[in-house]
């Protein structure tokens, strides 16, 4: 990730109003450092099981799009590029002392993590294995008999390897389970629409100057650039490369370094105060807003969506007539980040008109590595609803016959039921949708079809 506010692509911001409630990000972060690194953050692993369904469901479907899990920086020669900036200053005599320290004990270390730039590490593959044992465990349901799914990827080496250790696992825990897997830029209209290489891709428009001054101002502020790099470099000047290219590549590999495999030396941990890393978080999150969330007025990545929620729309309906119990999507994080602001999952959709407000109500560190949505589909069983309170607050009460269903007919759906329970999770939590709940944590599919069809 680069700090430069120039990369940011998006429509002029108006005027906008939050209504979600503030985080405290600062006394999070202080608590958790970790989560300073941003979507370099590594996936969390305490989840607690989901809350039942409503008396009478069972889970049957669920529709899944994920993040590829734990990764080298991208970057095709980061690592060497910091080695090559150091190296070079050090024979010029630019280092201090402690960057002549930080040159040696990176000298050790970069033969490590040489050339892997972007490649998937051990802990991603384990990661999207941990996801799927959850999934087996919480909603066994949907494993019960013979199980098929239907698995898609993008192009990328990182995503591909992602969704087969996704896939490898699932075998391993289910003997019937069964899979068709594919990947390919054809498959990014539905995975990653915001990608150049996506057919039928129309870019953003240009960023205008008043964005610019707005977040230039607010962020320009928030990181010391000369003053980090000092503690390593007599001048920055004559370094050859921009000085905050290089901050922000040191920052990337610092964020990364829990994503590896192999052991990072102590030394290389103390780069950064947490202020510096606090402030640096912040610079970055607040590009990744404008990018991913919803600034006011802003037209920006969460355009691209529609297509990702029509796909996970309408092959809800297909796979359900098919037999299909899985649907497993595997893309980025620009995909996922956008997606959470389309959809407002967990208020997320909010929209912020001061830059340093931003931090307190969209956070990229929702979006770790291996992030993910998984849409739990529910319906009734085969025998009667048994005791306990219904969906609609009733003592064994049913919605069947009630509303319009998904294909948008009145009392009839596609899957045979007009009153399917949908339970969304966000990186395994329970996740909030702004839509009326038929139970609690739990919605009406055909309410979420309605509001997200439009």
């Amino acid at each position: 990730m680069k700090l430069r506010l120039t990369v940011f692509a998006a429509a002029l911001l108006a005027a906008g109003a939050v209504s979600a409630q503030p985080y405290d990000t600062y006394r999070e972060i202080y608590s958790r450092s970790e989560l300073a690194s941003g979507v370099h953050t590594m996936y969390p692993t305490d989840q607690p099981a989901p809350r039942s369904a409503p008396a009478g469901y069972k889970p049957f479907y669920i529709s899944h799009i994920g993040r590829h899990g734990a990764r080298y920086p991208l970057g095709e020669t980061v690592y060497e590029d910091i080695l090559e900036v150091f190296t070079d200053a050090a024979a010029r005599g630019l280092l201090t002392a402690k960057g002549e320290e930080f040159l040696k004990v990176y000298s050790e270390f970069y033969p490590l993590v040489a050339h892997r730039e972007g490649e998937l590490t051990f802990k991603g593959q384990e990661q999207h294995r941990y996801i799927v044992r959850r999934m087996y465990r919480d909603y066994p349901g949907v494993f019960e008999g013979p199980t098929r799914a239907c698995a898609v990827a993008t192009h990328i080496h990182r995503v591909i390897a992602s969704m087969y250790s996704f896939l490898g696992e699932a075998r391993e825990l289910d003997p019937d389970f069964t899979y068709t897997a594919d990947y390919g830029i054809s498959y990014l209209p539905v995975l990653l629409p915001s990608a150049s290489e996506c057919p039928g891709f129309e870019p953003l428009g240009p960023f205008p100057e008043d964005v610019l001054k707005m977040y230039g101002e607010y962020c320009g502020k928030l990181v010391d650039v000369p003053g980090i790099l000092g503690l390593w470099f007599k001048e920055t000047e004559s370094l050859g490369v921009e000085p905050y290219d290089l901050l922000a590549d040191l920052n990337t590999v610092y964020s990364t370094f829990t994503n590896l495999d192999a052991e990072v030396p102590g030394a290389l941990w103390a780069m950064f105060s947490f202020d510096d890393r606090y402030r640096l978080w912040e610079y970055d999150n607040c590009r990744w807003y404008l990018m991913f969330g919803r600034a006011p007025g802003v037209k920006n990545y969460t355009s691209y969506m529609g297509s990702v929620v029509g796909d996970v729309i309408g092959k809800a309906s297909s796979d359900w007539q098919e037999g299909i119990a899985l649907r497993l999507r595997f893309t980025h994080d620009s995909t996922i980040a956008s997606l959470l602001t389309y959809l407002d999952v967990d208020g997320m959709g909010a929209e912020v008109s001061d830059p340093g407000q931003v931090r307190d109500y969209w956070r990229n560190f929702e979006i770790p590595m291996a992030a993910n949505l998984q849409f739990v589909f529910f319906r009734r069983g085969d025998g009667p609803a048994g005791d306990g309170m219904a969906v609609d607050g009733s003592v064994n009460g049913s919605l069947a016959g009630d509303g319009m269903a998904v294909d948008g007919s009145a009392n009839g759906s596609l899957a045979g039921d007009a009153d399917v329970l949908l339970q969304v999770l966000h990186n395994g939590f329970e996740a909030t949708l702004p839509l009326p709940e038929a139970s609690s944590g739990f919605y009406r599919w055909s309410d979420f079809v309605d509001r997200y069809s439009r």
